[in-house]
C-alpha cells in the first residue's frame, strides 16, 4: 500500500512540475512577443485629434515596431496628450526632431503611432522628451473636399451641357459655322 502511495505521489509531483515548467514557459514567451521584459523610456506627443488611438497601440519607426502607447489623456483645452513607450534599443535612431502621426494598420482600421523623420543634427530623444505631433486627415474631412471637388465636376458638367445645347442649336459662332449648310456646299 505504501508502495502505490509512494508510486501517486510521484505522478502527481510530475505532473505539477511539467505544468508549473508550461506555465512559466508560456508566461516568458508572451512576456517576450508583448516585450514586457524590454527597457523602454516614456516620450510624449500632443495631439488635437487622436481619432481613436488607445493606450496599447503599437507604435512604428521606419516599418519596425518600436513600442507601445502607455496613455491617452486629455490635456489643455481640448488636446490629448500621448504617453508612448519606446524600447530602449532604438532610442538611438529617434532624433528630438522627429513627427508622430496616427495611421491604420491595414483594412482592419485598427489605430497606430508612426515616429518619422528626424535629422542627424537634432539630438537622440530621451525619457520625457516631447515630438512633434503631425495633424492627420480624418475621414470627415476627406469627405469634405470630395463633396467639394463633385459640386465643382457637377457645375462644370452644366456648363459644358450649356456650350453644347448651343452649338447643336446653331448659337454662336461654332453653331453657325456647322450649321450652315451653304458653307458646306462651297
Amino acid at each position: 500500500m505504501n508502495e502505490t502511495n509512494n508510486k501517486r505521489a510521484i505522478m502527481v509531483g510530475i505532473f505539477i512540475f511539467l505544468g508549473l515548467l508550461f506555465l512559466v514557459t508560456g508566461i516568458l514567451m508572451i512576456g517576450k512577443i508583448q516585450n514586457v521584459f524590454t527597457s523602454k523610456i516614456k516620450v510624449h506627443t500632443v495631439f488635437e485629434d487622436v481619432s481613436g488611438l488607445q493606450a496599447g497601440d503599437n507604435i512604428w519607426f521606419s516599418g519596425v515596431k518600436v513600442g507601445n502607447v502607455k496613455k491617452v489623456a486629455f490635456y489643455g483645452q481640448s488636446q490629448v496628450r500621448i504617453v508612448m513607450d519606446i524600447n530602449e534599443d532604438v532610442q538611438k535612431y529617434i532624433r528630438t526632431d522627429a513627427k508622430v502621426k496616427v495611421s491604420t494598420d491595414g483594412l482592419i482600421g485598427h489605430k497606430i503611432l508612426i515616429i518619422y523623420g528626424g535629422t542627424e543634427q537634432a539630438s537622440i530623444v530621451t525619457e520625457d522628451d516631447t515630438l512633434l505631433a503631425e495633424k492627420t486627415l480624418s475621414t470627415e474631412d476627406m469627405m469634405n473636399t470630395l463633396q467639394k471637388s463633385n459640386q465643382n465636376i457637377q457645375e462644370i458638367t452644366n456648363d459644358l451641357k450649356l456650350v453644347t445645347r448651343n452649338i447643336v442649336t446653331g448659337k454662336g459662332t461654332v453653331g453657325k459655322l456647322l450649321s450652315e449648310n451653304g458653307l458646306y456646299n462651297e
